[in-house]
């Protein structure tokens, strides 16, 4: 009697077909066979082994070399584009004399008519300056007055 359960024949007859062609071994690639086995061991391998390490030397220099003669192209790029297209221009600033001295904006505001007719208004920056200067002197007493308490 199997020890397999019941029910289970199907199963049995698949695993008997496969354990008859693990055991016949003539339908076997001679190719397969060799590369499941590995290469032939013929001692060369350290002279194999230092060829690859030499042929891997020689990629790390040229890439190196290869990497000096991208930069020494790209500037013989930008050299070209100079001569031919000249080089950059500069922004010009439109500057417009003005009678008299500006006006000190610390100390009036700033005051500008919009293109709709309204006007923009900013306060004096003295007036921002002292009023900000005031809140960090009430600020520093009060952690002044927490840490003695």
């Amino acid at each position: 009697m199997s020890d397999r359960p019941a029910g289970d024949d199907h199963r049995a007859e698949i695993d008997d077909e496969f354990a008859d062609i693990d055991d016949d071994q003539s339908h076997v690639d001679p190719a397969l066979a060799e590369l499941e086995s590995g290469p032939p061991f013929d001692g060369s391998d350290e002279a194999r082994h230092a060829a690859e390490l030499e042929a891997a030397r020689r990629r790390a220099v040229s890439r190196r070399s290869s990497r000096a003669n991208g930069s020494i192209l790209a500037a013989a790029m930008l050299g070209l584009r100079d001569v031919l297209e000249g080089p950059k221009k500069e922004t010009i600033v439109i500057q417009a004399d003005a009678p008299g001295e500006p006006p000190d904006v610390d100390k009036l505001g700033l005051q500008a008519k919009l293109e709709d007719g309204r006007r923009a208004v900013g306060p004096p920056l003295d007036d921002l300056k002292d009023q900000a200067e005031a809140s960090r002197r009430r600020a520093a007493r009060l952690r002044r007055r927490r840490k003695r308490a």
